[in-house]
C-alpha cells in the first residue's frame, strides 16, 4: 500500500476544528456519546499540527495518519480506555476533515 506524506494540513476551518470539538471533546452532548473523546485540557490544534510530519495511508479518496503521541490524549471509542494514538483524517490535498483520539 502506498503511503503518502502531505507536508502540511491545510489550515483547519473554524468549521472543521468546531465539527471535530463538538463531536470528540468531553461535552455531554448525548448524540455524540459514542465518539472517541480528547481529554480535557488537551490542546487539539496542537495536536492536529503534530500530525503534519507524519506519513498518511489512503482510505478512499481521503488520507488518514494514525500515530502514537507518547502520552495519554482520550478515551478511544473502539476500547473505551484511554490512548495515546491519535488519527487525522484529510482529503487528499490536506485539508482537515475530522480528528479524534484511537483508532479508525
Amino acid at each position: 500500500m502506498a503511503l503518502y506524506v502531505v507536508r502540511n494540513i491545510k489550515r483547519h476551518s473554524g468549521l472543521s476544528l468546531k465539527f471535530i470539538i463538538e463531536r470528540h471533546r468531553l461535552n455531554g452532548i448525548s448524540k455524540y456519546a459514542e465518539k472517541s473523546k480528547f481529554n480535557f485540557g488537551e490542546d487539539i490544534s496542537a495536536l492536529i499540527k503534530m500530525g503534519a510530519k507524519h506519513s498518511a495511508e489512503p482510505q478512499g479518496k481521503r488520507l488518514v495518519r494514525t500515530f502514537d503521541v507518547g502520552r495519554n490524549i482520550g478515551i478511544d471509542r473502539v476500547t473505551g480506555g484511554q490512548t495515546s494514538v491519535m488519527t487525522i483524517v484529510t482529503e487528499s490535498d490536506g485539508t482537515l476533515v475530522t480528528a479524534f483520539p484511537g483508532v479508525p
